[in-house]
C-alpha cells in the first residue's frame, strides 16, 4: 500500500497500487483514489500530470461541484469527469442517515452511476485514473472497495486501505468541522471516521446481497470482457 502523494493541499491522494493479490500485487500508477481537489495548486495538478494522471472522475453532487469546481477539470491533457453518487448527505438539502453502514448501503444501491463510473474507467486501459469525492472517504472508499474486491484483493487488506483514511485527512476533518460550525449544522460523529468494523460489515454486505464485486458489477451492466479488462488495470489475471 502507497502512502499519499505528497499534494499541497490535499493529504488523501493514494495509490490503489502494492496491495497483496494472488500471484503478486497491484499495479501501481493506474488508480488513485482521492478527496476534495478544488483547492489543488497548479504544481499540484502539474504533480497528478506527471504521475500520469489522464482521467478524473468526479463523484461529487451537482450541488458540491457548483460551488466548488474540480481544479483538474479543463487541466490540460486530463480528461473530467462528473459522475455523481447520491450519498444523500451532500445535496442541496443534506440528509445524515443513521449510520455510514446504512450509508454505504444507499450507495451500494446506486448501480446505474456505478456503472457508469467503471465505464469511464475502461476508457484508459494503461493511463491512471483519478476518482475523488469531498473527503476521499464514503463515496470513493465504496468505489474503491469494488476495485479492489474485483482484483483479489483480500477483506483484510480493503479494510486496511479503508482505515487509513482517517489517518491520511486529519487536517480536511478540521476544515470540516469548522465549516459546518460556521454552517451551524451539526454532523454526527460517525460522519468524520473510517473504523475497520464499517468496511467489514460492507464487505458482508457485498457478498451476502450481490454475491461479491463481479456479480455487482455484472448486475449492474458491465460485461465479462470489461470485468476482465478492469482485472488487467489492475495487476489481476483476466
Amino acid at each position: 500500500m502507497y502512502p499519499a502523494l505528497p499534494l499541497s493541499r490535499q493529504t488523501n491522494t493514494r495509490d490503489l497500487g502494492g496491495i497483496p493479490i494472488p500471484g503478486g500485487e497491484t499495479r501501481q500508477g493506474q488508480f488513485l483514489r482521492s478527496g476534495r481537489l478544488w483547492g489543488l495548486t497548479q504544481a499540484d495538478c502539474a504533480l497528478l500530470y506527471d504521475y500520469g494522471v489522464r482521467c478524473v472522475v468526479d463523484l461529487r453532487s451537482p450541488f458540491e461541484t457548483s460551488g466548488n469546481p474540480s481544479a483538474l477539470e479543463g487541466f490540460p491533457g486530463v480528461n473530467y469527469y462528473n459522475i455523481p453518487l447520491n450519498d444523500q448527505v451532500h445535496g442541496a438539502e443534506g440528509h445524515f442517515p443513521s449510520s455510514l453502514e446504512s450509508l454505504y448501503r444507499t450507495l451500494l444501491g446506486e448501480q446505474e452511476s456505478m456503472a457508469r463510473i467503471f465505464q469511464a474507467f475502461l476508457e484508459f486501459p494503461e493511463d491512471c485514473v483519478l476518482f475523488n469525492c469531498t473527503a476521499g472517504k464514503d463515496r470513493t472508499g465504496l468505489t474503491a472497495m469494488l476495485l479492489l474486491k474485483l482484483a483479489g484483493v483480500s477483506d483484510e487488506d480493503v479494510i486496511l486501505d479503508y482505515a487509513a483514511t482517517e489517518q491520511w485527512s486529519i487536517p480536511w476533518e478540521k476544515a470540516q468541522r469548522e465549516l459546518t460550525a460556521l454552517l451551524g449544522a451539526s454532523p454526527p460523529e460517525y460522519i468524520f471516521r473510517a473504523k475497520p468494523d464499517t468496511m467489514k460489515a460492507t464487505l458482508s454486505l457485498l457478498e451476502t446481497e450481490y454475491g461479491g464485486a463481479a456479480s455487482y458489477l455484472s448486475s449492474a451492466g458491465l460485461s465479462p470482457a470489461d470485468l476482465s479488462a478492469l482485472r488487467r488495470k489492475l495487476g489481476a489475471a483476466g
